[in-house]
């Protein structure tokens, strides 16, 4: 897979396949998780002299 998105588009494909199996939902939506985390760019520290 080139990227995530490919990759998470094939498990998600796959867990379709199966029926939505319970025993792999919280899988998927820790993948799903990780895609979203992957997807927002990183806020540079608040700096301030607090």
């Amino acid at each position: 897979f080139e990227t995530y998105e490919q990759f998470l588009q094939f498990a998600r494909e796959q867990w379709e396949a199966a029926g939505k199996d319970d025993k792999y939902r919280p899988a998927m939506e820790f993948l799903e998780s990780l895609a979203h985390v992957e997807v927002q760019p990183i806020s540079p520290p608040k700096s301030g002299g607090h």
